[in-house]
């Protein structure tokens, strides 16, 4: 019965796109990409949620972290939902804050089967937006994973790297490994905020700049597993979309080689 359902579920993977082998010893070959979508916004000041839906669509990836989501009290039905049903994917929300009119926060679109293990409340320095991470189990026909997304802070080196620590606590704590951790830090690599990650995880990707995204200055999207030897990456790129946000997405091609189970 075991083999039985690992086939089915290598069987509805394929379909989705996701490049999984079904012989024993082959690592599964998944696409993750982090985007900041700026609500839907684009660089000309336009919500325009198909644009946004379609460049989504354009990474052709597997698993999706999301940040800046809003709902306005004006959409019938809520942006991710429609992208999830559009895409052919699933799609789970973790509000942050609510203002009058719409609600705000990060999300995840998936292919494959997920399960939400938590969703944290980060550390803020008192007065600052609120800032949250989503932890995720996601399920691949030999074992599993951990995904964390999140979105740090703006405008506070202390705060970021109080956001990210906190983050790393907890993935010790509840021994959710293998991790990826994938986001928008607001953080450059060298900054203080990611020096806690240059040691024990895998940083994926060369330099390349992600925002802003009409001509970008900062590399502050990025995607890192842990431990440094779970996860092959086997392809990683910085998508040149000028238009449909104010960050450019990030896209890799990974190879899951130490699953859990």
């Amino acid at each position: 019965m075991m083999r039985m359902n690992l086939l089915i579920l290598a069987f509805a993977l394929s379909l989705c796109g996701c490049a999984v082998k079904d012989h024993a010893g082959t690592p599964v070959t998944i696409t993750v990409a982090s985007y900041n979508i700026r609500s839907f916004r684009g660089m000309d000041g336009v919500r325009d949620i198909d644009r946004t839906i379609a460049a989504i669509g354009r990474l052709h990836c597997d698993i999706c972290g999301l940040q800046e989501v809003r709902k306005t009290d004006g959409d019938a039905v809520a942006p991710i939902d429609l992208a999830a049903g559009r895409l052919g994917m699933q799609a789970f929300f973790a509000q942050t804050l609510a203002r009058p009119g719409f609600i705000y926060g990060i999300g995840l679109l998936s292919r494959v089967p997920f399960e939400i293990v938590e969703v944290v409340k980060l550390r803020v320095p008192e007065g600052l937006e609120p800032r949250s991470a989503i932890f995720a189990r996601v399920t691949l026909p030999d074992g599993f994973f951990y995904l964390v997304n999140t979105h740090l802070g703006a405008n506070n080196d202390a705060g970021r790297k109080m956001q990210m620590e906190h983050i790393l606590e907890t993935i010790r704590e509840k021994g959710y490994t293998p991790v990826l951790l994938i986001g928008d830090m607001n953080s450059h690599f060298g900054s203080e905020t990611m020096k806690l990650l240059h040691k024990d995880w895998m940083i994926f990707g060369d330099a390349a700049l992600t925002a802003p995204a009409g001509k970008p200055r900062w590399r502050f999207d990025y995607i890192a597993g842990y431990p440094k030897d779970a996860f092959r990456g086997t392809g990683y790129r910085v998508i040149d979309d000028p238009v449909s946000s104010d960050h450019r997405p990030v896209v890799m091609e990974l190879e899951l080689l130490h699953p859990a189970r």
